[in-house]
């Protein structure tokens, strides 16, 4: 018997289920703050290199963004939020805030980086 096609069918179903759990605002972010404009996920880095199975979640709504990681709010950021940098080339991009005296470090794509850009500034 051949487990091949069986195989490939249940990782081909893994891939597609984690990539929609991803792609989806946490439960409890909707509940508490209603729908947001846009949401993506992230990993964590440190001294910017990614930190593999770490999610950081971005909701970006009308007038903050909320960061949480692994169903706990880290940071909510409104506009007048200053204690920020950018970091990175074109390959790797890096995010780093200050989160109870530590620095958090959070890889961005380019939209995310354009997108903080123009609400933080």
């Amino acid at each position: 018997m051949n487990f091949l096609p069986i195989i490939i069918v249940i990782w081909i179903t893994m891939v597609v289920l984690s990539l929609y759990n991803y792609s989806k605002p946490q439960k409890y972010i909707i509940k508490k703050y209603g729908y947001p404009i846009y949401h993506f996920s992230s990993q964590k880095c440190w001294n910017t290199l990614p930190i593999r199975g770490t999610r950081i979640d971005m909701d970006f709504f009308e007038d903050f963004v909320i960061i949480s990681e692994n169903n706990k709010v880290l940071m909510v950021i409104n506009r007048e939020f200053k204690d920020y940098h950018f970091y990175g080339s074109y390959l790797t991009l890096v995010f780093e805030i200050k989160i109870n005296e530590k620095n958090v470090q959070i890889l961005l794509t380019r939209k995310q980086k354009r997108l903080l850009i123009e609400f933080l500034d």
